[in-house]
């Protein structure tokens, strides 16, 4: 299509007009239209750099935020030095600096919409969600276990200890995506309708959107790399040639009904002519019809007095 500067890195803008590059220990990034490879500007890091592995052409070791926002405006990147800045590419804006320094080495993070979530990692972990808009931050958690963090224009995805789940970016409201029992989550992937967990026992399951277990697979070394789509799968690692592709069979034929997994309910019932389904508890109802869709719903008033 075009070339540019030399790059080791690179982040996309989710509109897909913008591409942000940096080659190395280079104490800049160049800002690219993706159309025909005009630079837009450079992005000084002030006499920083980013984190340099020892070995940057074996494996992405994700231990750096390099992400653009959705239209390209901003640049979030962390520094060797434990620093963590929201550039803002547009001129006369201010940057937003979260951390000048830190003793942090390990960061994660991206965009969803205006807000910016990252999680950072050293002796301790943290997480937090910062307004780009009013470039406050508006929400935080601390653990002792490492967070896993996916960020996308779909949603915030958070992995801790043997917990996976999405959360709302302004109240941190949770929607629980996978529970692994007693093992600890190594990492994840998420798609429309499903979820992918690796955990360090060498085991990958997959869940459904009502973070119901689908099945587990035991592989031979701990998964280093996910990636999901709603038909496929594909896993794999750092020390084998070889990568897993898994193909979900959804076997239409035996299907009696569809519905939203993630609708929390105790009981269903389906209609005499099987044309509908109706999931309830005493918090409410929702009735679809065979293919899924959405006919009604509703929820009871009073539930706590409902027997």
């Amino acid at each position: 299509m075009w070339t540019g500067e030399p790059a080791t890195a690179l982040a996309v803008s989710a509109d897909g007009t913008t591409i942000a590059a940096v080659n190395r220990d280079a104490e800049y990034a160049v800002i690219y239209n993706t159309a025909d490879g005009t630079k837009k500007t450079e992005c000084s890091f002030d006499g920083l750099h980013m984190t340099v592995p020892a070995n940057d052409i074996f494996a992405d070791p994700k231990n750096d935020v390099f992400a653009l926002n959705q239209d390209g405006s901003l640049l979030a990147v962390s520094f060797n030095n434990g620093g963590l800045t929201l550039f803002d590419l547009q001129e006369g804006n201010e940057d937003l600096i979260f951390y000048e320094e830190s003793d942090y080495r390990h960061f994660e993070g991206g965009f969803c919409g205006d807000y910016f979530a990252f999680a950072a990692g050293g002796d301790s972990a943290m997480f937090a969600v910062a307004d780009t808009k009013k470039a406050v931050m508006t929400a935080g958690l601390e653990s002792r276990d490492r967070f896993f963090l996916h960020v996308d224009e779909n949603g915030i995805y958070l992995g801790n200890g043997n917990i996976l789940e999405e959360l709302e970016p302004v109240t941190l409201k949770e929607r629980e995506l996978a529970c692994t029992g007693s093992v600890s989550i190594t990492d994840f992937a998420v798609g429309s309708k499903y979820a992918i967990v690796a955990t360090e026992d060498q085991q990958v399951s997959f869940y459904d959107w009502g973070a119901h277990l689908i099945s587990t697979e035991k592989e031979e070394e701990n998964a280093d790399f996910l990636a999901l789509t709603d038909g496929y799968a594909v896993i794999g690692n750092h020390t084998e040639p070889k990568l897993r592709l898994f193909r979900l069979e959804g076997h239409e034929e035996a299907r009696l009904t569809a519905y939203d997994a993630g609708y929390e309910h105790d009981e269903a019932r389906i209609s005499g002519d099987g044309q509908r389904a109706m999931l309830f508890s005493c918090q409410g109802f929702c009735i679809y019809d065979r293919e899924g869709k959405l006919l009604a719903q509703e929820e009871l008033p009073d539930p706590e007095n409902i027997y």
